[in-house]
């Protein structure tokens, strides 16, 4: 039996936020709501913000 991997768990769930985020940006724009589209693409890079963040602190090698 598989032993759970918290880490890789929180990843999997981040990359299908950034999924979801991402086709809602693609309704906005072709549904013409620029301003919508804008504010998914602001989550976004927040999204990859924390993505980024929470590899360094998995990382071991990245403490200090």
């Amino acid at each position: 039996m598989p032993v759970p991997n918290p880490q890789a768990e929180r990843h999997k769930r981040l990359a299908y936020i950034a999924e979801m985020l991402a086709q809602l940006r693609l309704m906005a724009l072709q549904d013409g709501h620029d301003l919508v589209a804008h504010l998914i693409s602001m989550a976004q890079m927040e999204a990859r913000t924390n993505v980024l963040t929470a590899k360094d602190h998995d990382d071991p090698s990245s403490r200090s």
